[in-house]
């Protein structure tokens, strides 16, 4: 029987601790505003904007390669190392242009309705992240709609939190072939208390999000700021999932998932 479900998966890129240049910098877009949470990688070494937009990144010394910075509310960016070399940058991102939804919502007042992503709990089990702030290890479960279905919020049980801090982040992917490509330009973000009993957590969209009948999505779950030092443990299920490197894009699918509730009404 799984007790425990620990999500180091091996496909995850390992990175070398050491390094002898630093690139300190903030992001931003055109308006002025930060841009929070946004990956900045050269080659497999990456790091994360905090919420204010600034980033630090340790790289090895006589690296030449360019770098990337992405987040889904933007266009991604490539930055030569001649222009970020000197160690300091201030970078602007450009708001994506949102071709996303193609469904037509009516104004009807409908009930909610669930799609679940669970499948059975595993007795006694739980999935758990540790020690984990860097938003590159997505899981979660692959959901399915019998009809056109709009999302109002996506529910998630926390068993416990020993984080002082804990962001999460939800992103859904439509699952194209071996290909994930994000729904929405505005990631779900809340902030799990820390807690030694369970309690459910919310994520409510601020776009209109969409799942057509019969498509196949992927809900992926990760931490994208925290103390650092901490575990967090929710629910374990047999349900088919994903586990997704979002600095390489690779998948991995798992038999065994975390649960997440799809609450919204059938268009």
């Amino acid at each position: 029987m799984i007790k425990k479900l620990f999500f180091s998966l091996s496909f995850f890129v390992s990175i070398s601790i050491y390094g002898q240049e630093t690139i300190i910098g903030k992001i931003k877009a055109i308006d002025g505003r930060a841009v929070e949470y946004a990956t900045v990688s050269v080659d497999s070494t990456f790091a994360l904007s905090d919420a204010a937009g600034n980033f630090s990144l340790l790289l090895p010394k006589g690296h030449t390669q360019d770098l990337k910075v992405t987040h889904i509310s933007y266009k991604p960016l490539v930055i030569p190392r001649s222009k970020y070399i000197s160690g300091n940058i201030n970078i602007t991102l450009e708001e994506a242009v949102n071709e996303l939804t193609n469904i037509t919502i009516t104004n009807k007042k409908n009930k909610l309705k669930a799609i679940s992503g669970k499948g059975i709990r595993i007795p006694g089990g739980d999935a758990c992240f540790r020690n984990e702030h860097d938003g590159v290890k997505e899981i979660g479960p692959i959901v399915k709609a019998d009809k056109d279905f709009t999302i109002e919020s996506i529910n998630l049980k926390i068993l416990s939190n020993t984080y002082k801090k804990c962001i999460l982040r939800v992103i859904l992917y439509e699952i194209k072939g071996k290909k994930l490509t994000p729904i929405q330009t505005k990631p779900l973000y809340a902030e799990a208390k820390q807690s030694d009993n369970q309690y459910s957590l919310s994520f409510i969209p601020q776009q209109i999000i969409c799942l057509k009948k019969g498509h196949r999505y992927f809900a992926g779950l990760t931490i994208v700021e925290s103390s650092k030092k901490g575990e967090l443990h929710i629910p374990a299920h047999l349900h088919s999932g994903l586990g997704h490197n979002t600095l390489t894009g690779n998948t991995k699918k798992i038999p065994a998932s975390i649960g997440l509730k799809i609450l919204g009404s059938y268009n």
